[in-house]
């Protein structure tokens, strides 16, 4: 008997990702969505409605003998305040799905993030320090704080955790924050940009790594899934590129850019959408370390796609209808 695969978080960006290719692969998948969701999501025979933050709104989601549970739900704050839902949500919700997991013995694959580590500046790979008292912003130390817990039960049942950096694609119903940055430049509604970069990876490449560990034999793994460092110019100018606009972007100062944060955090909390220039972007663009994904490259043949060809795949996508995405 073959395993049941258990997908939290199953219609955010990277949890409808992994169910398309868990299905692809012919395996069974359960979905977890919250009562409350809205947003459009893969065709899965078992859909499950409960909150990571409600153990036992869980209880049928994992009433079944074998199974592996790949935990994508959790919040992505790029604020500076720590609210007691990031932290109900990123921390005592993932403890739940460990506890469950320990419960019936299922093995986790749990998603945490390259911002779990301290480093901000110089080489990051799967042994540098984690550490929730030396990172910056309050989502890292949710992702930190889980990915310790996460890495002391491994006494008691098998973890896998996989660290990706900043991930974009197609196929977004939320507000994915890049994602976001091509949509305002494709529909002309960026006109500046903010000095630094970042690591950014292909969603399709994460789900695809994801998949081929949870269904594995590997156990007890750490594994970052990075692309490569982009500027930020740069990567606003192969959109410009792409779309043949040429148009200038005035490149705003890091100082400058520090004292305008707050206005634009307030806008975008008016537009009720995720601000694209604040005081965590402004810090986590200009102190980028750099990433490297050696390890599940030798150890399960990962190969990121080039960047050009996530953005063109954006950009077409935002040209489809939505309900036809």
């Amino acid at each position: 008997m073959d395993y049941t695969y258990l997908v939290t978080g199953s219609d955010g960006h990277l949890g409808s990702w992994i169910v398309r290719k868990l299905i692809k692969k012919g395996k069974t998948v359960r979905g977890l969505r919250l009562p409350n969701s809205t947003l459009k999501t893969p065709i899965i025979e078992n859909v499950f409605y409960g909150d990571i933050t409600n153990k036992e709104s869980l209880k049928d989601f994992f009433n079944l003998e074998k199974a592996k549970v790949i935990h994508t739900a959790g919040i992505i704050n790029v604020t500076n305040k720590m609210t007691k839902k990031l932290y109900d949500v990123n921390v005592e919700g993932s403890i739940n799905i460990l506890e469950l997991c320990k419960e019936h013995h299922f093995p986790l694959t749990y998603i945490s993030s390259v911002h779990s580590f301290c480093a901000r500046k110089g080489f990051v790979d799967e042994k540098s320090e984690i550490n929730p008292q030396k990172v910056i912003g309050p989502y890292a130390i949710t992702k930190a704080t889980t990915t310790l817990i996460m890495e002391k039960e491994r006494e008691n049942i098998d973890i896998n955790i996989v660290f990706p950096s900043g991930i974009l694609g197609p196929k977004d119903y939320g507000h994915n924050h890049l994602n976001s940055v091509i949509e305002d430049r494709v529909n002309g509604k960026l006109y500046a940009y903010l000095e630094g970069g970042y690591d950014m990876v292909d969603v399709r490449d994460v789900a695809s790594f994801v998949v081929k560990l949870a269904t594995s034999k590997i156990t007890n793994e750490n594994y970052i899934i990075t692309n490569k460092f982009i500027s930020v110019k740069e990567f606003l100018d192969k959109i410009g590129y792409m779309i043949k606009d040429n148009k200038h972007l005035v490149k705003i100062p890091y100082n400058l850019a520090k004292i305008l944060a707050p206005l634009s955090e307030a806008y975008y909390k008016i537009i009720k959408r995720p601000a694209l220039f604040c005081s965590y972007s402004i810090f986590t663009l200009t102190h980028s370390p750099m990433f490297s994904h050696e390890k599940a490259t030798f150890s399960l043949k990962y190969y990121p796609r080039k960047i050009d060809k996530t953005i063109s795949d954006v950009i077409k996508d935002l040209k489809k209808p939505k309900l036809n995405k």
